[in-house]
């Protein structure tokens, strides 16, 4: 029979027995950083809108400009007037999101607008977008980098995983 546990023995503060949050907090923001500072030079950060939430709980846009981001624009169709030689997209790995980006590379070649350009993808990088840009002719002019967002502090006891269509995979598309 197991002995009973007194539960003045077993006190155990919350922060030693939960997740630090703020250690992932930071490693979401040091990986951001990384995959950032993996482009030389001033940059235009070109945005999913879906991720202005998550990202704005692991870091902020002063702390971006520090670190070379000099314009920002949402990730939508139309023309793109970035004004620096680095054009950083984020975004999450969706085909429209890559139409969207070969469709901007092609103007920019057509307009003879000499860009560098990096698609950083959270939570990973996707064959099926490295096809599509290779099907719409841009993959040898871009350069794809994995950004790991997977768990984000919401508060100092709640995490998330922030992916958008989660209810809908699991309970609707699974179940027909």
């Amino acid at each position: 029979m197991p002995a009973s546990v007194n539960s003045d023995d077993t006190s155990v503060k919350p922060e030693e027995s939960g997740i630090d949050v703020l250690a992932l907090k930071e490693l979401a923001k040091r990986s951001l950083l990384e995959a950032l500072n993996s482009v030389n030079g001033s940059k235009t950060l070109v945005l999913d809108p879906s991720l202005v939430g998550p990202l704005g709980l692991v870091t902020d846009v002063a702390f971006l400009k520090q670190n070379g981001l000099d314009k920002m624009f949402w990730l939508e169709s139309g023309p793109l007037n970035a004004p620096t030689p680095n054009i950083v997209y984020l975004c999450r790995p969706k085909i429209k999101y890559a139409k969207i980006i070969a469709d901007h590379i092609r103007k920019h070649t057509a307009a003879g607008d000499k860009h560098i350009y990096t698609l950083i993808l959270t939570p990973r990088t996707s064959t099926l977008i490295s096809q599509v840009l290779e099907e719409e002719g841009v993959l040898g002019e871009i350069t794809i980098l994995p950004y790991n967002l997977q768990f984000i502090p919401l508060e100092d006891d709640v995490i998330s995983l922030e992916h958008e269509n989660a209810f809908k995979e699991i309970w609707l598309v699974c179940r027909l």
